[in-house]
Order: C-alpha cells, then structure tokens, then sequence
C-alpha cells in the first residue's frame, strides 16, 4: 500500500517531520502462499522466525529458527528508526541486496523492503486513526447454512477447508476483529457466535493454509491483546458434516481453556430417562460386553455411537486395558492402511523406522472404528483376515503377529443397502454384525432432552469459571423438546452452550435460542424409513412441505432447509427419499 506524500501540514515549527508521531508501524510479509501483515509495536525488539519462540512466525524452508530481529525506537523528536539484525541465519538477511553480517544492525527505511532468507518483507507506517475495512459479520444461522454448503461442496468436488472457533475477553474483540480482517482472503467468511467469540470459515483451505493462520493467531504479537481461545477443525480430517465439524471445533475450544477451569469429567451423554428407550439399551449392553463377540452400532449421526462403544469397553473384562479410536473417514486408503497395520522400516518413503499400527497398540482393549462404511474394498479384505485369524501383518512385512483385541464398529449408514450396492462386503457385515446396538434418534428421546439440556448447561457455565447452576426457562425447554434434532445429542450440546454464552451464564430464555431453525416448521422424520425410497405421493404432507419451500425459495436449497428447520444435506437425503428432482441452477 503507497504511503501518502507529506504536505506541509506534515511538517513542525521546527521543520522535522510529524509523520511518525501520527502513524504506526506493521510488517508486510511477502511469500509465495500468501501475503501477511503483522502490528509492530513503536518500542522494542522483535523476533522473527520459524521457531516457536519467535515473535513473529513465517512458515518457510529458507527462515531460521529465529533468523532476523526488527528493533525499533523513538528519536528525541518522536521520530520512529527502524534498525534490521541478523541473527546469524543460514540464509542471511538482506537490505538492497546487501547481506548482513551477524549481530549488524541496518537502518530502515519506512516502505523499505528487505529479504529474509527468501521471504521479501518490508515496514510500513499506516494511520493511527484509519481504521481496518471493515468484513461482513455473518449471523449464526447464515454462516451454519454456508457451512453445510461449503460440506456438500467438498464431498461433490473433493478437497477440503477449515472451520476456526475463537474466544476472546469482551475488551480485546474488537482488536480480533480487526486482525481477522487483515489476515483473512475476501472469501472467507467470519460469524459472531456469541459475544467475544466468532467462527471462521477458511473456504478451500488446506492443512498448510490453517497451521500458518493457527500460527498468526497464536504468536505473542496477537496474544498480548488479551486470552484468547483457538479451536480449529479440518474437512474431512475431523468431520465431513457440518454439525461434527462445529462439535470438534467447539471441543478444541474447550480444550484450550481446560487448564484454568476445572469442568466435570462424567459425560452428560449418559443422562438417560427412567424406563426410557435407552435405559433398554444400556441393559443390553450390560449383557453383551462381558463376551469378546465384535459389536455393531447403528445410528444417525450425533446420536452417542462413540459414549456407547466406550460404555461397553468399560463394561467389559478389557476395561483396564486401552480403547483406541479411529475415524475411517479421516484419512485416505493408504494412510489408513498404515494408521490400522503399521508399517516396517523402509516400506514405502518416509519410512524411517517401523511402527506399529493401531491394531497392534490395542492389544488386549478395544479398538473402536467410526465410520466403518467409509472403508475401501481393498481394507475391508484385510480387516476381515484380521477378524477371521486374530493375526496382523504390517504394510511391508512377512511375518504376521498375534492379537487380541475385541472390534466394535458404527456407522450412520445403511450398510444393507451398501452390501445391495457393492460398496460393502457382506462377509465383513457378517463378520463385524455380532451384535447390533441401534441407537434411537433423540427425537424418540425426548424426555432425555431436559436433563441433557441441564447438563450441558452446567458444563458450559464451568467452562466458562462461573459456579452455581444455570437455569432454562419453562418456555424455552418447550421449544428445545417440541425441536425434532436432525444433529441429535451433538447439535442439543452446541445449542445449549451458546445459549450460555449468549445469556452470560445467567438465566436461559428462548429469546437465547436459535428460534429460527428451533421453531421452523418441522418434518416428521422419524417416520420416513431409512432403508427405501419412499414412493412419490401428493398425499404425503412432507414431500409437499418440502416442494412448497423450494418453490418459495426458487430452488435454493440451503434457504429451503432452513425454512424447513432442517440441515441441508437432510434436504437433500429427503429429496432422494421422495424422488422429487433436484433443483437447477439458474
């Protein structure tokens, strides 16, 4: 950006220049990724570097650790000097072409550029008054709409992007918003979610493009504003649905400020109801876990498939040895081929040293496998053998080694339909189908709504260091039990915890809740089988529910879930579910 020129209104009494008293100074970093702009303070030392103790962080091959130092100082006028030093650097640090030696200080120019390593950067004076363009801040409910778009995207198209949770104190979030606005491209999107905390979506992002934003975020530079709280979530690595996505953000938010607060450890996914369908399942699983026969768990997405399977590993004779976790949908064929066997020494590049795989670190516990219908043809074969012989073979050995170890699985599919489809072994369904645990939708729950609802309300509110139990409304719980929880228990969490940062820990009221979506009219899904479509009927109320809606959105199908109070990839399954043809594009 070109400096404006001086007038002579810049100009003192005394003829020396008042440019610098009335302007401060911000680095400009240009690599080949992207470009970067960090705030210098007007006194002091800065570090710069690719190492974790370097003030300001650039992720690039050709940057030492802590390669070059920015000293800056005021003249006896009020004058700002800017001196570079080299730190002894592997690739030098450059001022007009000229390298440094180490421990020499070069003065700079305002709008000087100068050369660090490879990376060009330059020091420049902007207006204290001027203030940053201001970006659009997204509503919730907006920005959760474009959320599932940006998720349906990138399962059509492949690819992925970036979901940030940030929590900041209420006095420094202008100065967050402010930095956002620097560093973020036009595209990407920013949401308030609650008072001092916002949500970010890096559209098209990598896992390079988030560690260098993580990496912005977190440097000291942007941390002495204030405490500020980072939650980040990579699709598909983390989730390929908007709701875990939110979930496994919130979580990383969480995490991060689990060192000042204490918050209750008993998950409040068990709360079940008296007599309720899942006290029928919790007793089931009492029976089942005893024995080694592997377990399936079915149901929708949200619905507590993973407190379940490590209800029965408790519950059973591995309870004291290790419950390993894996989402099949995270990482790609190969990957998860070595995540699962592990690997011998020189197996394929990169391959340093041997590893053992998952199947091997949980011998004698549990390995648990989320999303067991994402797996491949090809791992499907070898897991089965692994079931079948209680033997592993690491990718790239010849001698297989013994396990025991107890397999449960779950899915959200129809694996059925997928077994119909060719996309499933049926061997491997029998195989890992010992036992069936079917989860019911909350919506079949709903005298668990409340206690959960409480729960999790509490478990926010200590989060946040407040004591004493939080109240919800009368009115409000009817509209949280009257909602039919498309996310199920997951989304309930996610609602309640904003509605307690919304409401500051006191009292929540409807007005707390997202009444657009909540109080929308609402589909009777849990009488739509899941296994067949379902034939076109004008008769059916729902299918004219939703040709209603499109017609009143023109098509647009994330403004049609959202007048249905549904999620638009439930749109979607719906529309395939009626047979009713997907809108086109104008």
């Amino acid at each position: 950006m070109p400096l404006d020129p001086l007038d002579d209104s810049d100009r003192t009494a005394t003829g020396e220049s008042s440019r610098e008293k009335r302007h401060r100074p911000r680095l400009l970093v240009f690599s080949d990724e992207a470009s970067q702009t960090f705030d210098l303070p007007e006194t002091g030392t800065v570090t710069i570097g690719r190492g974790d103790q370097a003030s300001i962080r650039v992720h690039s091959s050709s940057i030492s650790r802590i390669h070059a130092m920015l000293h800056l100082a005021q003249g006896p006028t009020g004058e700002l000097h800017i001196e570079v030093e080299d730190n002894g650097s592997a690739n030098g640090t450059k001022v007009q072409g000229r390298p440094l030696e180490k421990g020499e200080r070069r003065l700079l120019s305002p709008g000087e550029a100068f050369d660090v390593g490879s990376t060009m950067m330059m020091v420049q004076l902007i207006p204290k008054s001027a203030s940053v363009r201001p970006r659009r801040l997204w509503t919730h409910g907006d920005f959760e709409a474009k959320l599932e778009d940006e998720c349906a995207r990138a399962k059509d198209k492949g690819g992925g992007f970036v979901l940030l949770r940030l929590r900041v104190s209420a006095p420094h979030a202008t100065a967050l918003e402010e930095m956002l606005a620097r560093t973020l491209r036009p595209f990407d999107l920013i949401a308030a979610y609650a008072p001092g905390e916002y949500e970010v979506l890096v559209v098209d992002g990598t896992m390079a493009t988030a560690s260098a934003m993580g990496t912005l975020l977190e440097a000291p530079i942007v941390r002495d504003r204030g405490k500020l709280e980072i939650g980040v979530a990579f699709y598909p690595a983390d989730g390929r649905t908007a709701a875990d996505l939110a979930a496994c953000a919130a979580e990383r938010v969480r995490a991060s400020s689990s060192d000042e607060h204490e918050v209750d450890e008993a998950p409040p996914e068990v709360v079940i109801a008296s007599g309720g369908p899942m006290a029928g399942l919790f007793r089931l699983i009492e029976r089942v876990a005893p024995s080694d026969i592997a377990v399936l768990i079915l149901g929708e997405t949200g619905v507590g498939k993973e407190v379940v399977a490590e209800r029965v590993h408790q519950s059973s004779k591995r309870s004291e040895g290790p419950f390993v976790k894996l989402n099949c949908a995270a990482l790609s064929a190969s990957l998860l081929e070595s995540e699962l066997f592990g690997h011998e020494r020189g197996a394929f590049t990169g391959a340093a040293e041997a590893k053992p795989g998952l199947l091997e670190t949980a011998q004698g516990g549990t390995i648990f496998l989320d999303e067991i219908g994402e797996l491949s043809l090809a791992i499907q074969v070898k897991l089965l053998r692994v079931l079948e012989e209680k033997q592993v073979l690491r990718v790239g050995g010849l001698k297989p080694r013994t396990i025991q170890v107890r397999f449960i699985a779950a899915t959200n599919r129809d694996l059925e339909d997928d077994i119909a489809k060719g996309t499933f072994r049926s061997d491997f369904y029998y195989r890992l189908n010992g036992v069936t645990l079917m989860i019911p939708p909350l919506r079949e729950r709903r005298d668990e709504i409340e206690p959960l609802a409480r729960a999790f309300a509490l478990r926010a509110l200590r989060a946040l260091g407040e004591h004493g139990s939080p109240r919800i409304t009368a009115e409000a719980m009817v509209v949280l039990r009257q909602y039919y929880w498309p996310g199920n228990i997951r989304e309930l969490r996610n609602i309640v915890e904003r509605a307690v940062l919304l409401s500051g820990g006191a009292t929540i009221d409807r007005d707390h809740l997202p009444l657009d979506k909540l109080c929308a009219t609402t589909l009777s899904v849990s009488q739509i089988p899941r296994a067949a479509p379902i034939a076109p009927s004008a008769s059916l109320p729902e299918r004219q529910a939703i040709i209603d809606a499109l017609e009143k959105c023109v098509g647009n199908q994330t403004r049609a879930a959202k007048m249905l109070g549904i999620s638009r990839s439930t749109l979607v399954s719906r529309l395939d579910a009626f047979d009713i043809p997907r809108p086109r594009k104008p």
